[in-house]
């Protein structure tokens, strides 16, 4: 059957069934009349086939139901059909992604993010320099009742090759070795100033050109979340898209997946101090 087109087949039945309906309102009729004006018992052919009238009218009264509900499930159908595949649909779709955004930045302030943290947040960056010198107050406070993490990448000169790479996914390639070099230096300081308050600031590098920005917080709790940022090839910061993971005890979910790559990475990440 189509599943977008009533069939001509089901606009007959439902006029038969409507005509049925009609012809046994008159019969009913016409036999309250004459039973009110002659009395049905004095009418020989309706007294002695009263029982058989009135099987007659149930079976077609019934026919009539039958089909009308043939009818209207068979209309009904196609519109469960698109139900059904519109929910297999959304299965299909990760449920760990909690949000998609189309520009993560412009729509979810990472502060605002990290601020839910209680315990751990873990950032996955290239030198995250701007947003230290901008907030160092609040990753300050943050630091005393989180463990911090910050891994960015190795700006030492041997990786000259993999600052240029990632200077050319940026579009920024004139600015950026200095910006990685600045960066670190700015991290450190902090990371000095963090300790002198007691704050708990962790730093690492790697030495591949990075593919998303990552923000993890307490990831290992029921409450953790996960931001992605996806870096198209010389594309805005503000016009990056991006999402958010939930928590799941799912093994094969992306939430896990993300969590224990990124763990690996900076298990396998240089300590620069």
């Amino acid at each position: 059957m189509k599943k977008n087109k009533i069939s001509r087949w089901l606009i007959i039945a439902l006029n038969i069934s409507d005509w049925i309906i009609y012809l046994l309102l008159v019969f009913a009729v016409i036999l309250f009349f004459a039973d009110l004006i002659w009395g049905l018992d004095n009418i020989a052919i309706i007294k002695n086939k009263m029982h058989t009238i009135l099987l007659l009218s149930l079976s077609t009264f019934f026919t009539s139901s039958v089909l009308e509900r043939k009818s209207k499930i068979d209309i009904i159908e196609p519109t469960l059909w698109q139900i059904f595949e519109k929910i297999e649909e959304k299965q299909r779709f990760p449920t760990e992604i909690q949000h998609f955004y189309k520009s993560l930045r412009r729509e979810l302030p990472i502060l605002q993010f990290i601020n839910e943290a209680r315990s751990e947040i873990f950032l996955v960056g290239t030198s995250f320099y701007h947003l230290v010198e901008r907030h160092k107050s609040f990753f300050l406070e943050k630091s005393k009742k989180c463990d911090i993490r910050f891994l960015i990448i190795n700006p030492q000169r041997k990786n000259k090759a993999l600052i240029h790479g990632t200077a050319l996914l940026f579009g920024e390639k004139e600015s950026f070795s200095k910006e990685l070099t600045t960066g670190y230096r700015k991290l450190i300081e902090f990371k000095q100033e963090a300790q002198q308050e007691k704050g708990k600031i962790h730093i690492k590098a790697y030495s591949n050109i990075p593919s998303i920005n990552m923000v993890m917080i307490d990831p290992e709790k029921p409450y953790g979340r996960i931001q992605i940022e996806i870096l198209p090839y010389k594309g805005s910061a503000n016009m990056r898209p991006g999402f958010i993971l939930r928590h799941t005890e799912d093994y094969t979910s992306l939430y896990h997946m993300f969590k224990t790559q990124y763990r690996n990475l900076w298990d396998d990440a240089d300590r620069l101090a």
